[in-house]
């Protein structure tokens, strides 16, 4: 017991110093992971890397959850850098780790990012099985919103893919469930329809009528929807070639999208209605509300736009300058513009890098301090610690041989006093037929009968002497053999005859034998092996000397061991 408790408190001490060592190396992943979010810049990319760097020293240390995170905020700095092979690599592989169910919605996330990079890839065949996988694992029960708008993501890429009828099959079954679910989408999904018809399947009066239909009821639409609504009929005007009705769609498009002042991409939604509005009045030849339309998308910041609008911006001020036969000087001046706030972006996040790079390298190098320093601490500890276990193993050692030493002492003591309880006593049922046997010899023949009771007395003393050692010689040993063998034959006359053969060894040798060891093996070949015998049994005894051992065999031609025949009081002394 003691060796246990000694042996389960090492293997405790070492668990507690490496859960310790877990619970150190997680808090610095998570540390890390919040760093790189705070951070805009590419040192987020340094510090994400860190944290990739212990996972995969350590990958037992850190759960699921932790590895996934990882993977997704690596795509994203990835997708950032406009590396979109490794963005898709990450963004796949944290959706592997989210498992067969999705637990929280910001899992969701490594979805849909897997399958925009694989959108920009033109990984098609990629981004159906990934939808399907983002379904199975959302449920058909849990976060049914999500399940629903993936539906969205899977029209895109029947679009891309150019299989209209697919798009349209998928947006139909779509409103089935959006008005079983979540009706609020249902515009959104009759502008896509109507999207789909315009532009692929060149049903330009179905793709009006259902905008048509949006607009009669838009008191009921959200200002996101309108927003939405009055763009795509805008665009759909000017490509019929209504200007003037575009210009009135475009106008109802900007004033909603300043009235979405919380929502993410702000500016570009406004420098887009700006861009949609300066083209449709240069076509108009309104071209001072062209100017000012564009002017409008200057003061919203240059630096702050995607590529996208200020490459439109460009494109119509060109067109604005060669219609109303400016100088082109003008034109110069805004690439200018142009050019110098493409530089400030660049120049900003060029000393904005080269900030986080340097706190980086001063957060690494504080990290690695305290990381040695830890590990100073870490190998005293586990100096005391098997210091302390081998101290308390070998008291527990010196303790468990002693304790050992004194119950095998004890074993001992016990035994040898069950062996002499055992040699003390002899067979009363022999002891009495014995005493009844000369008791008839005495009556037949007095001093025949006188010769064998003085026998008797001989055998009970000599019982009585070696029952008090723990050895005897041989030859008393034998002698007391054949004496007791001798009033068997007194008690069963021409039942048997036996015989005593020495191999290697003389009888009066100096060897000793613990005492009484063979007399019950012969008392079971006598009482029990010859019970009943219609034939003459015969008695062997072999004693032949083996190097340091004697090899006793006691053969006897009786019936042998049966289940009837076996008495628990000569199982007992043969065990002993």
């Amino acid at each position: 017991m003691l060796r246990i408790t000694i042996i389960l408190l090492f293997f405790f001490l070492i668990g507690c110093n490496k859960t310790q060592k877990e619970s150190s190396l997680l808090k610095e992943v998570i540390s890390l992971q919040k760093q790189s979010l705070n951070n805009l810049t590419d040192s987020s990319f340094v510090l994400l890397k860190h944290s990739d760097n212990y996972i995969k020293e350590n990958p037992t240390y850190f759960p699921d959850s932790i590895k996934a995170k990882n993977h997704y905020l690596l795509g994203l700095q990835f997708k950032k850098k406009g590396k979109l092979d490794s963005a898709f690599v990450h963004f796949y592989l944290a959706t592997d780790f989210v498992g067969d169910s999705i637990v929280r919605k910001a899992q969701a996330d490594y979805f849909t990012e897997a399958w925009s990079a694989s959108m920009d890839l033109e990984k098609y065949g990629d981004c159906l099985v990934i939808l399907k996988r983002y379904r199975a694992s959302l449920g058909d029960k849990n976060y049914r919103k999500l399940w629903l708008k993936s539906y969205f993501y899977d029209v895109w890429t029947y679009k891309r893919m150019k299989n209209y009828s697919k798009a349209l099959e998928i947006n139909k079954f779509q409103e089935i469930l959006t008005k079983q679910i979540d009706s609020v989408n249902l515009p959104i999904l009759l502008i896509s329809r109507a999207d789909i018809k315009y532009r692929y399947l060149n049903d330009k009066k179905g793709a009006f009528a259902i905008l048509d239909s949006l607009i009669a009821n838009d008191k009921y639409l959200t200002p996101n929807d309108k927003r939405q609504l009055y763009g795509k009929y805008g665009v759909f005007s000017y490509y019929e070639g209504n200007y003037q009705k575009a210009l009135t769609y475009y106008i109802k498009t900007l004033s909603f999208s300043k009235k979405m002042t919380n929502n993410s991409g702000q500016l570009d939604r406004l420098a887009n209605s700006y861009n949609n509005l300066a083209e449709v009045s240069i076509d108009l030849k309104q071209y001072k509300n062209a100017q000012k339309y564009l002017d409008s998308v200057k003061l919203l910041g240059l630096h702050k736009l995607e590529e996208r609008q200020r490459r439109y911006l460009l494109n119509y001020e060109l067109r604005l300058a060669n219609e109303t036969n400016k100088n082109l000087n003008k034109v110069m001046a805004i690439m200018d513009t142009l050019y110098e706030s493409q530089n400030k972006i660049y120049k900003d996040k060029f000393n904005t890098e080269i900030l986080e790079l340097s706190k980086v390298n001063e957060k690494k190098k504080k990290l690695l301090l305290e990381k040695q320093v830890a590990e100073v601490k870490n190998v005293k500890l586990k100096s005391k610690i098997f210091l302390l276990v081998t101290v308390i193993l070998l008291f527990g050692a010196i303790g468990y041989l002693i304790f050992r030493q004194r119950k095998l002492k004890f074993e001992k003591v016990e035994l040898q006093i069950q062996q002499r309880l055992l040699r003390s006593q002899m067979n009363p049922h022999f002891t009495f037929n014995t005493l009844y046997a000369i008791q008839n010899k005495i009556e037949v023949n007095p001093k025949e009968g006188s010769k064998y009771l003085l026998k008797f007395s001989r055998l009970l003393r000599l019982i009585l002497e070696n029952s008090t050692q723990d050895y005897v010689l041989l030859e008393k040993e034998l002698e007391t053999l054949k004496k007791y063998i001798d009033f068997q034959l007194l008690r069963f006359p021409s039942k048997f005859t036996y015989s005593i053969n020495l191999e290697h060894m003389e009888e009066d040798e100096l060897v000793f034998i613990p005492p009484m060891m063979m007399q019950p093996f012969i008392e079971n070949s006598i009482e029990h092996g010859f019970s009943g015998i219609d034939y003459l049994g015969k008695l062997t005894l072999h004693l032949s000397m083996k190097k340091n051992y004697i090899h006793c065999s006691i053969d006897d031609n009786g019936k042998g061991f049966t289940k009837n025949n076996k008495k628990d009081k000569d199982s007992i002394s043969i065990s002993l």
